[in-house]
Order: C-alpha cells, then structure tokens, then sequence
C-alpha cells in the first residue's frame, strides 16, 4: 500500500511540475475608464 502511494505520488509530482509548465501570454488593454489621474505638477528651476 505505501508503494502504491509512493508511485501514485510521483506520478503526481511529475504532472504538476511548475518548472515545466506552459504558460501563455495575453494582452490587457486598459480603458480611458480606468485611467485615474491624481496628481499634476511642474517643477521650474532656473
């Protein structure tokens, strides 16, 4: 029975392995909707 676990567990290990995970890129847009402008400044230095 502990084999069995043993196995069952490797087996297990080696589907969910992250160092061979693909991963797949998207593209977010942001909307103008979304956009929150808080602060404007100028600096002048002459």
């Amino acid at each position: 029975m502990q084999n069995q676990f043993e196995e069952e567990l490797k087996s297990l290990q080696a589907k969910i392995d992250p160092a061979t995970e693909q991963f797949e890129t998207i593209s977010i847009r942001p909307k103008k909707a979304d956009i929150d402008l808080q602060l404007v400044a100028l600096g002048w230095i002459v």
